[in-house]
């Protein structure tokens, strides 16, 4: 599905937009969790070691502070998105019962 330039109309293509949302950032948490543990699976060990290993760990423990903020913008976006969808379905659910209550106001048979 493309995502990108879509206008949805449909709640229920809206929800399957959601759920591919999520599932992107539940891959993306665990790829970040799976890299971490790579990192310091390696740190220090016989194989890596030295003034170029001790560099590139700091680099990384620098670039690491990214992970949090990422996700925390992700669930953000997600959750604004299922608060949209949910408003939507109240407005919608409201005017179908102004609709049904001003049919019968106006029914005069």
């Amino acid at each position: 599905m493309n995502l990108k330039e879509e206008i949805v109309f449909n709640t229920e293509k809206f929800s399957q937009i959601i759920n591919i949302f999520e599932d992107s950032r539940k891959n993306i948490c665990e790829i970040f969790e799976q890299e971490k543990a790579n990192v310091e699976l390696i740190n220090k060990t016989s194989i890596w070691s030295g003034p170029t290993q001790e560099k590139i760990y700091d680099k990384y423990q620098q670039f690491q502070k990214n992970f949090s903020p990422i996700e925390d913008a992700l669930k953000v976006y997600i959750d604004f998105l299922k608060k949209t969808l949910d408003d939507y379905n109240k407005l919608e659910d409201t005017l179908n019962k102004n609709l049904e209550e001003l049919t019968e106001e106006l029914d005069v048979n």
